[in-house]
């Protein structure tokens, strides 16, 4: 006899296998997931997490939302944070990076010190900068959702499609924040995407994101650290150099979120072979790429350019490293 609603009882080989989870591979796999388990500690934590997701909130992204899911994500493995031994061997090694790259390069160091991240402080530290990326993105996401409303269903709407934006606006903070929070298991270092995040001129290590990447290649920890704060101080002292390069970045990230679409003809004719009775066929809409967006000329034109810039920034830095 089990002992509550949600216990099964009896032994192992008695358990019924939990039902699959219809959002795994989608934002809110991370969300949802306590629903196939029925544990009721997961539920409460999924409804609080929903509670959360549709707060109100300025912007066409709720930054509280992604921030606290990004740090859910990345608290599901372990995320030590740096110790005082660990500061002073990073700062070490940055200071024999410094002395090196005194040498390769006219460009002066920064002022700012290395700072030594745990996965959940780079995430921390970049939320400002993805609020200047992504905010435009985020506006021409939300406003073109609206858009591809008819008219008569717009007018059907009436004060509801307020709820509706902040609908849309909820669902690209969820998209986000599952993002951020993978985004930081995989960097290394505060400029490792591009574009510098943290404090202004100054460097920063995410230091367990570095000892993982080093254990993987038959080379000495401290060399593998040596060439990665190598190029994260040689990042740092070019977008000190030419300010400009980061507001080039963004602005061509701005004019990307400029030309958002939705196609909604293609959408209709996916919707049409939808078997909203099948979790599989829900699940294979939404990671099939239902919603994706098709890119326009000048969207297409607006990703040359970042691209190309990236490509200048990274290629500068493999010639002084």
């Amino acid at each position: 006899m089990a002992d509550t609603p949600f216990s099964s009882g009896g032994d192992d080989e008695d358990k019924e296998p939990s039902p699959p989870n219809p959002f795994s591979g989608t934002p809110f796999e991370q969300m949802f997931g306590g629903f196939a388990t029925g544990d009721m500690g997961g539920l409460h934590a999924v409804f609080g997490q929903l509670q959360r997701m549709f707060s109100p909130h300025s912007g066409a992204v709720n930054w509280e939302f992604s921030r606290d899911l990004a740090r859910s994500v990345v608290a599901q493995s372990p995320d030590p944070s740096p110790t005082s031994g660990d500061r002073s061997r990073v700062q070490d090694a940055a200071r024999i990076a410094e002395q090196w790259l005194d040498r390769a390069t006219d460009l002066p160091a920064v002022p700012g010190a290395v700072a030594v991240w745990s996965r959940a402080e780079w995430v921390e530290a970049s939320i400002p900068v993805w609020r200047q990326l992504v905010e435009p993105i985020a506006e021409s996401v939300v406003a073109a959702m609206s858009e591809a409303m008819p008219g008569e269903a717009q007018q059907l709407a009436g004060p509801m499609l307020g709820m509706l934006n902040q609908i849309g606006s909820s669902v690209f903070s969820a998209q986000l924040g599952q993002a951020l929070g993978g985004l930081a298991a995989e960097v290394v270092s505060a400029s490792d995407l591009g574009i510098p995040v943290g404090e202004a001129e100054a460097p920063a290590i995410v230091l367990s994101n570095a000892t993982n990447f080093a254990s993987g290649l038959d080379l000495v920890e401290s060399d593998v650290l040596l060439y990665l704060l190598l190029r994260e101080c040689a990042h740092q002292r070019l977008y000190a150099h030419a300010p400009w390069l980061r507001d080039h970045l963004v602005a061509a990230v701005a004019d990307y979120g400029r030309g958002i679409s939705i196609d909604t003809s293609r959408i209709e004719q996916s919707l049409q072979t939808l078997d909203v009775t099948q979790l599989s066929s829900i699940q294979d809409a939404l990671t099939g790429g239902l919603f994706d967006l098709e890119p326009t000329p000048a969207q297409r034109a607006a990703l040359s350019r970042l691209e190309t810039a990236l490509a200048l920034v990274e290629g500068w830095v493999d010639e002084i490293v």
